[in-house]
């Protein structure tokens, strides 16, 4: 597992929401109080320690493309094909993204950042993987294209069911962080909190 400190931290003080009153609701429809906003690190200094870990894991692989779904997936992948460019002697990474659903104007297309996107060997980049189901989705869409997944990155694994639900598909999950390296404060801590604050 990727070990960066520095990064878990960032995500701890800056992606982790916790709100016990008002339950979060996941894309999985699951209600938790508690979310992991990866966005909010992608427009700072995170933005290159989240490059530079995923370019670790991506150092041996092959792979013709990074692809990720749109919103979360987007500013991460940039990232990532961004500072691949930027270190000297490394391969220049390349990605584009996959729509939630077609356009319904100009070009109708369900991927972007790709002109012609031919079959290829794709690893699919996820901020959060929880139940597995939206990444499948994107799975499902890119080999309908004739595309090859045999890998998922997520930054944060929230260790409820993606692995075994990508397995059955024949996917690996590979994650930078998992749920239980961050604490996510209990709902009596929180408590206890306000009242020292009051």
């Amino acid at each position: 597992m990727y070990t960066n400190e520095e990064l878990r931290k960032l995500l701890e003080h800056q992606a982790l929401l916790v709100n016990h009153d008002e339950p979060f609701v996941l894309a999985s429809g699951i209600k938790s109080p508690y979310i992991f906003n990866v966005k909010n690190i992608c427009f700072n200094e995170g933005s290159v320690l989240l490059a530079d870990a995923i370019l670790t894991l991506l150092e041996d692989e092959h792979f013709d493309y990074i692809a990720g779904m749109e919103v979360g997936a987007i500013p991460i992948i940039s990232a990532v094909c961004t500072r691949s460019r930027s270190v000297p002697g490394r391969k220049p990474v390349n990605g584009f993204f996959v729509r939630k659903e077609a356009k319904r104007h100009g070009t109708k297309a369900r991927i972007d950042g790709i002109r012609d996107l031919p079959p290829s060997q794709v690893i699919v980049i996820e901020d959060v993987t929880t139940t597995g189901g939206s990444v499948i989705g994107v799975i499902n869409v890119l080999r309908s294209l004739g595309c090859t997944v045999e890998k998922v990155i997520t930054v944060i694994d929230r260790l409820e069911g993606a692995e075994d639900a990508l397995g059955k598909e024949g996917v690996e999950l590979v994650a930078l962080f998992k749920v239980g390296d961050f604490s996510i404060p209990a709902e009596d801590a929180l408590e206890k909190n306000r009242g020292v604050q009051n």
